[in-house]
Formats: structure tokens, C-alpha cells, sequence
């Protein structure tokens, strides 16, 4: 006998995690728009399609991949703050981690998203067209290939990527996409928004785990200007859900 999937129920499903991702925001202090919510609701539900056909993420995860992907990709804006009008690059974005929730919480930043892979380019090409996002590009191209291009290089205020590499690796990869006037100091709170604003000219790694001997070996081959670890902590989560998740923030 066929089984066909409950609709209704599936929309229940689906407003459940809105509720539970603004209930969220709220415990944190972070004002999301209800399009917002919805831009997100879409982009999670066009990557749990085209995850069916193409590994973007561990299928595993697909039942996490609010927490494990989202919150994990967008909560260190709970802390911190971009620069307004910047420019922002995504490393290894896989399924459009995590330019494509960015995207959607900063519509005044202009995110490129790179991977290697073109099918997963592909992929998240289509799922931008369909989330009707306008702040977002993509390019196919190996991080360190593509740093040799004079077009991009100089190009971003920012470099972000989650788990592709190790750090010292990333910083060498992603240096010369980085403008060249960099803010001089670390990120400092400001006074508007009491969140931390990101210099200009930062790498910026979301990573998991024991990360002391690898930022210690990028530290010692790159001799950056500096190095910022913070832990995530997100109200609402318990800390076990985020496998000791930190943001990290280099300035080469």
C-alpha cells in the first residue's frame, strides 16, 4: 500500500520549528523579522530537497539541521555584529552554509559563496533563486585557486567559513581575499547594539571541539595580528546540543 505524507501535518511540523526558532531569538535578545523567519523556513526546507539527491549535509544531521546547522551557522550574531555595507565571503560552503542564513539576517551585507564542488554550486544557486534572495552570489572555485585571481582579490570585508580546513590553512587561503585597511583593534561592543562589531579585514571560523593545538600552529606559522576564541552560548539551547561550538576571529 502507498503511503502518501500527511500535508497538514507536515506544515504543523514546519511551524513548530518557526515557533521554536523565534522563541529563540527572543530568549536572545535578537529582533528577527517575521519574513525573515519565513526566508528561513524556505531555505531549510529547499536543503532538505535537493539533500535528497546531492550530500550537502550529513544526512544524519537532517533531523538536527535547525541546530546543528542553523542555529550553529547564525548564533554567533547573538555576540557580534558585521560592519554595515560589507562584503563577506563564504569558504566551502557546501549547501550554502552559512552565507545563505546569513544572507537572510544581514539583507544589508553582499555574501559570495564559493565551493569546489559545481553540483552543490548548482544546487545552492537554485535554492538562492527560489528563496528569492538578492544579496547573494556564487562561484565555483577552489579557495586557494580562486585567491590568485586579482579580481577577487582585496575584494571582502570578510571571510567566514564553518569546519573546511584546519585554521592555519583557512588564514593562508583567505588572507588575500581580505581588503587591505583592516580595522586596528579587536572586536569591541558597541554602544548602539551592546554586540560585539567584527573588525574589518577578520576571518571568521565557526568550529567545534579542542581547537588549543590547532589555533597554536596557525598562530605560530601566520603570526596573526590577532586571535579571538569565544564560546557559543545560546539561551534557549543546552550546551551539550552544541558540541562545544566557538566563533573564532583572526586578524592576519
Amino acid at each position: 500500500m502507498n503511503h502518501k505524507p500527511n500535508i497538514n501535518s507536515n506544515l504543523k511540523i514546519a511551524d513548530n520549528h518557526i515557533m521554536f526558532i523565534r522563541d529563540i531569538f527572543e530568549k536572545n535578545n535578537y529582533k528577527i523579522e517575521n519574513s525573515q523567519l519565513n526566508a528561513l523556513g524556505s531555505y531549510v526546507a529547499e536543503l532538505l530537497k535537493w539533500n535528497q539527491a546531492i550530500n550537502l549535509i550529513s544526512r544524519k544531521d537532517t533531523g538536527k539541521i535547525w541546530i546543528q546547522h542553523i542555529l550553529s551557522s547564525i548564533s554567533f550574531l547573538f555576540m557580534f555584529e558585521f560592519r554595515k555595507n560589507s562584503t563577506v565571503l563564504d569558504i566551502g560552503t557546501g549547501g550554502g552554509l552559512p552565507g545563505i542564513p546569513l544572507s537572510i539576517l544581514c539583507p544589508e551585507l553582499r555574501f559570495t559563496l564559493i565551493d569546489s564542488i559545481q553540483k552543490k554550486i548548482k544546487a545552492v544557486q537554485n535554492i538562492i533563486e527560489n528563496t528569492t534572495l538578492e544579496n547573494v552570489t556564487t562561484v565555483c572555485a577552489r579557495a586557494e585557486e580562486l585567491s590568485k585571481n586579482k579580481k577577487f582579490q582585496n575584494k571582502f570585508d570578510y571571510v567566514i567559513t564553518r569546519s573546511v580546513a584546519p585554521a592555519k590553512k583557512l588564514l593562508e587561503w583567505s588572507k588575500p581575499f581580505l581588503v587591505s585597511q583592516k580595522d586596528p583593534s579587536p572586536a569591541h561592543e558597541s554602544i548602539i547594539t551592546q554586540r560585539k562589531v567584527i573588525p574589518v579585514g577578520s576571518i571568521i571560523l565557526l568550529k567545534g571541539g579542542n581547537l588549543q593545538s590547532e589555533i597554536e600552529e596557525a598562530r605560530i606559522e601566520h603570526r596573526p595580528r590577532f586571535i579571538q576564541i569565544f564560546p557559543i552560548a545560546i539561551n534557549g539551547i543546552e550546551p551539550t546540543e552544541l558540541f562545544e561550538k566557538k566563533v573564532i576571529i583572526i586578524q592576519p
